[in-house]
């Protein structure tokens, strides 16, 4: 008896401990603040699409909904209420459903999931992905239990059925999580209906809608746009794959599958019991192991982390389920399989779990000192984020409404000024017809911000004028520049707004890798290439290969960038190659590009391996689009304008340090003409390298044959690689571009750098390079 007294203490002592551990570590006590970058863009924008009460599933439809910060961890003033008590909640739930399911061992496995949740806390999906196995698993516990009382029943009853209240929260935090929460919902109906426990069955189905009904609600939602939510949702989740996937190490996923293997095989021949109860935790971890792989191995980066982290929780799961000698092997072979994993991404397991189990601790009771004496410190550094957001981004006031292309809200939310965001809000995530056209009318429709803030900001080498490329033609005639500063063109809505829609001007049939002739009046197109039934099998059960666009330029050169298929279903720009944000903003002057890199003459389409998953007919269409252009608006941009100089007034002539990197696109010795209203170039250049002296001015110089200079001022740029390279940071900042106007200059020059340096002008007397300026136009 006092043995059983003794060991019941030791057990109740233990599960608390994992208790208020899964509570540090889960519930956000410090949270993360707003920074720049991607994912904390959308991170923000979530919790302010929150704020400003937009609906998910019509005014944001993204992957994740209003319960986000559950996830990110973000702070916002307004979501933080939501955060907190999502993450409870969560985490009341999580360990709920591990003591159902190890309350038969919960010294051993109390002590293992202890350890775990300590410091192996890697990623948020490979835990959600880990609790609906978990519920799944807790049916299996009391599913047709028939030795036990009313009461203990009724008990065994409500644990379950809470369990399965969180699948109504899980999907609100990440739409995705749907797919896995109604996996599980389903297989446990079955199993339950095979018991003949149909009160369980039905708890199972109906209880995660009702409990979702309550958490959209409270999130301040419409309930009649939750069906929108999950509607909008599809085309996201059926898209990911062929649009976001990237490659990684092939030994990963391998080592993955083949631990995920052994996990199956454990729960399908686990002793004690029923051939019933066997398939059914074996499909429940076949279930979740592959939605951690898809997650984990899709877009083959840090993701990894989250089927790494899936695989130490079942290993943990094996061992805190057996006595076997045998099962702890595999389930140390696990273990190692997921740590190998999660060694590729950081420091080593045994850092990142001294690195975690600080921040589960000790970071977490100092945030929830932080919450009980001082209140305000989190609302305090909120704003002082926002603040060096705001200074960094420098953006101005602006009358009415304005959003942000192609991502970086954070910015602008810091700004001040009234977001007003397009459905998917990150141009990269418009991956598919459907996500590009929710986009494209929304600028036509009535509530179409009165401003934009539009960057060229592409991701895995993708064809810039892919993303959001079906808004392209609203924005080129309904908005007009008004100014670029810092990389970023700002755009108003024209109060008289010409028409948008394109005129066909051509078709073709052709084969991938065939090259297809661009059409002179073309300005867009729209290519269709298709899977095969091997290319959808492939990415439905892991990904697909990539496809390729190869641009042919008119003086022969060759620019290669990542198709989405999705992406290209709509019509993109493919007259040019855009590759900048200047390259766009020029289109609304009508100032020729630079033909020599810029105009394209044909493309063709070719997956980089796997042929055999792309059907060989590729089917594409032209269409002309009228753009209402301006010349005046050249003064938009500033770009420097020659300035005149005589050979006299040059105070030396020497060998410079730096040179030019390119000049319009070329390398400087492979550069001879231009037929074009701008020239481009960038470089580096100091004045002394080893003093760490810098030029106060850097020029392009044009010389005519009369002698007459034409100093082309350049815009200073970063340099980090030069810093680096000289071990002196000063010298990052030696790099310089061109954007210049030369429009008005034909026939032949001397193209050369120089720089001034306490008032002296300094001509470099390795570039003298000879070339031909407009001799065509």
């Amino acid at each position: 008896m006092i043995i059983n007294n003794n060991s019941r203490m030791v057990s109740r002592f233990i599960w608390m401990l994992v208790f208020i551990t899964l509570v540090l570590a889960w519930v956000p006590f410090f949270p993360g603040m707003p920074v720049v970058g991607l994912d904390p863009s959308w991170a923000l924008g979530m919790n302010q699409a929150v704020a400003q009460s937009l609906v998910f599933g019509q005014n944001i439809v993204f992957t994740y909904g209003p319960y986000a910060s559950i996830k990110t961890h973000l702070y916002h003033p307004v979501t933080d209420g939501l955060m907190l008590g999502g993450s409870l909640y969560f985490t009341l739930m999580l360990f709920l459903a591990l003591y159902v399911n190890l309350k038969k061992r919960a010294i051993t496995g109390g002590v293992i999931m202890l350890l775990l949740f300590a410091g192996c806390f890697y990623s948020s999906d490979g835990m959600m992905f880990f609790y609906t196995l978990l519920a799944g698993l807790s049916v299996r516990e009391v599913a047709g239990e028939r030795a036990l009382g009313d009461r203990a029943r009724q008990v065994h009853y409500l644990l379950v059925a809470s369990l399965f209240t969180a699948f109504g929260l899980l999907p609100l935090v990440k739409g995705s999580y749907l797919i896995g929460c109604l996996a599980v919902s389903l297989l446990s109906f079955i199993f339950c209906a095979l018991k003949r426990d149909f009160l369980l069955a039905g708890i199972v189905l109906v209880l995660p809608v009702l409990a979702m009904v309550i958490f959209w609600t409270i999130a301040g939602q419409p309930l009649s746009a939750l069906p929108d939510y999950f509607q909008a949702m599809l085309p996201i989740i059926t898209g990911y794959t062929e649009a976001m996937s990237q490659p990684g190490n092939i030994i990963e996923p391998v080592t993955y599958i083949l631990a995920g293997i052994a996990v199956v095989l454990f729960a399908a021949l686990e002793a004690k019991r029923t051939w019933c109860e066997r398939s059914f935790a074996a499909l429940l971890f076949a279930l979740i192991l592959f939605l951690a792989f898809k997650a984990g191995f899709v877009r083959h980066d840090a993701h990894a982390t989250t089927a790494a982290c899936v695989l130490l929780l079942c290993a943990g799961w094996i061992a805190a389920t057996s006595l076997s000698k045998r099962i702890w092997c595999v389930a140390v072979l696990v273990f190692l399989a997921g740590a190998y994993i999660a060694s590729h991404y950081g420091a080593s397991p045994f850092q990142i779990y001294k690195r975690q189990a600080h921040d589960n601790y000790i970071k977490a009771v100092k945030g929830l000192a932080y919450r009980f004496s001082d209140p305000d410190f989190f609302n305090e550094r909120y704003d002082e984020k926002i603040n060096d957001l705001k200074e960094m981004a420098g953006f101005p006031q602006l009358a009415g409404t304005t959003d942000i292309y192609s991502f970086d809200q954070a910015e602008l939310i810091a700004s001040g000024n009234h977001w007003a965001p397009r459905p998917v809000l990150q141009s990269y995530s418009a991956y598919t017809p459907e996500l590009l056209a929710l986009n494209r009318n929304y600028l036509l429709g009535d509530d179409a911000p009165d401003n934009i803030l539009f960057r060229i900001q592409p991701i895995d080498s993708r064809l810039p004028s892919l993303a959001d490329g079906a808004s392209w033609p609203v924005l080129l005639t309904r908005y007009a520049p008004v100014s670029f500063d810092n990389n970023t063109l700002l755009l108003n809505k024209k109060s008289a707004p010409f028409d948008s829609r394109l005129v066909e001007v051509g078709s073709a049939e052709v084969k991938l890798g065939q090259p297809i002739p661009v059409p002179e009046d073309a300005l867009f197109a729209t290519v269709d290439v298709s899977k095969t039934w091997k290319g959808r099998l492939a990415n439905t059960f892991f990904k697909s290969s990539e496809v390729d666009i190869r641009l042919n330029k008119i003086d022969g050169s060759v620019k290669n960038y990542r198709f989405i298929p999705g992406m290209g279903k709509t019509p993109f720009l493919i007259s040019q190659d855009i590759e900048n944000t200047l390259d766009f903003g020029l289109l609304y002057t009508g100032m020729r590009l630079s033909e020599s890199h810029k105009g394209v003459t044909s493309f063709s389409i070719m997956p980089k391996q796997h042929v055999s998953f792309w059907k060989p007919d590729v089917t594409v269409h032209f269409f002309s689009l009228k753009v209402p252009t301006d010349k005046s608006l050249i003064t938009v941009y500033a770009f420097s304008e020659p300035e005149v100089r005589t050979l006299s007034d040059v105070a030396n002539i020497k060998a410079c340090e730096g040179g030019m990197d390119d000049i319009d696109g070329k390398q400087p010795e492979n550069f001879s003409s231009i037929d074009s209203d701008l020239l481009g170039a960038t470089g580096w250049l100091t004045v002394s390298s080893s003093k760490g002296q810098l030029a106060d001015d850097i020029y392009i110089t044009l010389t005519p044959e009369n002698g007459q200079m034409l100093l082309l001022a350049t815009k200073p740029m970063r340099r980090p690689d030069v810093g680096l390279h000289f071990s002196n940071p000063l010298l990052a900042q030696a790099g310089f571009r061109l954007a210049g106007r030369i429009d008005h200059l034909h026939g032949h020059y001397t193209l050369g750098l120089a720089y001034r340096y306490q008032g002296n002008l300094v001509t470099c007397s390795q570039y003298n390079i000879p070339v031909d300026l407009n001799s065509n136009g």
